[in-house]
């Protein structure tokens, strides 16, 4: 078949055999391909590392730009009424009317629960009748006597003169008679004894005539007038302990609880649940609510009434609703050894859906600029980072005495990367306001394509790394 094609028949026995050199059994032979290796290995990885550091086509950035930054304090707090009470009785007593139901609407002043109030019913009676007693002896000392009155007075005092002189006369007799033998012990007795009684009526008529022809007296109104004082508060408590056997709504509401039944004795403020747990008799809470806010002890300082905020609750995590602070609390409260103050914010509309009790999270509005220049907070992050992994020195104007406001970015330029230190505004949680050391469409770092390590810049392979974590030999 190979004569017939034109192909040469190759000779086995022909095949030359290579011979190993010498050279290669030799120690020094394989200590110096050694080194061969190791420095084509360590320029090999010069050359990644170099075009991983500057090359432009390696790097993630974005261009500088104006626009509007809101910075904001994150806080965390609870929904709550703007108003609730708890309800209870004043006086112990049996319940005779529950007027409502938990969850049901009120109004201001509707009844919601009644006692048995008979006892203070009869109370208000007997009351406004001693203010009516009290009352109309005021008035007759305040009008004064009439003329007929004092006419009828001066009468009596007349003719009380003239028994008086008559029985004198008759005792006078008596004794004489008394004396003469005539007249028994009994007669004189009965003729004194008619003398003084006649005497007294007269005394009490000449009395009464003497002043009601001076008039009434001041002190005498002045009494009059404390006893209608009086009875006028007697009717008063008689009419509030009638009041407080009902309980009605102080507020325009939502009845949040109701612990009472009819025929049920009361007798505190507060009665025991089905858990054994002391419950109030009843609770109203209002229909608007308003967001209590736990801001840290480290960020109240940037915290004042008017300012906006907005928060997200879990059961409706796509939606913000709209807030304003109206007062911060002037003492703080510990939670876990961290100083909190409260701060109130009412919210914005009647929003549909946000009850009592949910949990919230809070951004409150501490600054708003408008048309201002930014970068996302990343690009200082990488910055720092990539200088610290390229064991790079930072500018000198990034170690500032106010370390606060100085940054540093990486900024791409003529195809390579440099470090920039910049002074730093406000800042949100993705952007930063720049102050200074950047122009308007400059390029800034934000990551690196072939990073080998999420948020870090790329290193060699080949070249060593440090220890990881804690776990490394000093």
């Amino acid at each position: 078949m190979f004569k017939r094609t034109g192909f040469p028949i190759l000779n086995l026995k022909g095949v030359i055999t290579i011979q190993k050199h010498h050279f290669f059994t030799k120690p020094r032979g394989y200590i110096i391909l050694g080194i061969i290796f190791l420095l084509l290995l360590a320029l090999g990885g010069w050359f990644w590392q170099r075009k991983s550091a500057m090359g432009e086509g390696d790097f993630i950035s974005v261009p500088t730009a104006a626009g509007n930054l809101v910075a904001t304090i994150s806080a965390s707090g609870m929904i709550e009424p703007v108003q609730s009470l708890n309800l209870s009785f004043k006086n112990p007593g049996t319940v005779i009317v529950v007027a409502v139901e938990q969850g049901q609407e009120v109004k201001k002043g509707q009844l919601l629960l009644a006692q048995d109030d008979r006892d203070q019913q009869a109370q208000v009676v007997s009351a406004r009748a001693n203010l009516r007693s009290a009352q109309a002896r005021l008035e007759e000392l305040v009008n004064g006597n009439r003329p007929e009155d004092i006419a009828s007075a001066r009468a009596e005092e007349a003719g009380g003169r003239v028994a008086k002189d008559t029985a004198s006369t008759q005792l006078e007799r008596v004794k004489a008679l008394h004396e003469q033998g005539a007249a028994t012990q009994k007669e004189l007795d009965d003729a004194q004894n008619n003398y003084a009684s006649v005497l007294a009526r007269w005394e009490q008529a000449k009395s009464r005539l003497k002043l009601m022809e001076e008039g009434t007296r001041p002190e005498q109104i002045k009494q009059a007038k404390a006893a209608v004082n009086t009875a006028e508060v007697q009717l008063a408590l008689a009419e509030n302990n009638l009041e407080a056997m009902r309980l009605s709504a102080p507020f325009n509401g939502i009845v949040a609880e109701v612990n009472a039944t009819v025929g049920q004795r009361v007798t505190g403020v507060t009665v025991s649940g089905t858990d054994n747990s002391a419950r109030p008799l009843l609770s109203v809470v209002s229909q608007k609510l308003r967001a209590r806010a736990q801001v840290n002890e480290a960020d109240i300082g940037q915290v004042a009434p008017g300012q906006q905020a907005t928060f997200v609750v879990n059961a409706f995590p796509e939606r913000k609703f709209s807030a304003r602070a109206t007062a911060v609390a002037p003492q703080a409260i510990t939670v876990n050894n961290i100083q909190f103050y409260d701060v109130i914010l009412e919210i914005v509309g009647n929003p549909a859906g946000l009850k009592a009790g949910m949990p919230c999270n809070l951004e409150i509005v501490k600054a708003n600029r408008d048309n201002v220049l930014t970068v996302p907070r990343q690009a200082l992050s990488f910055a720092r980072s990539y200088a610290t992994a390229q064991n790079l020195q930072l500018p000198t104007g990034s170690r500032s005495r106010s370390m606060v406001n100085r940054g540093v970015v990486l900024v791409l330029k003529n195809g390579r990367v440099e470090l920039r230190p910049i002074e730093l505004g406000i800042s949100s949680n993705e952007m930063v306001e720049v102050a200074a050391g950047l122009a308007q469409g400059e390029q800034v770092v934000t990551g690196q394509k072939n990073a080998l390590t999420g948020g870090s810049a790329a290193r060699s392979p080949f070249m060593p790394t440090g220890p990881q974590g804690g776990g490394g030999r000093r």
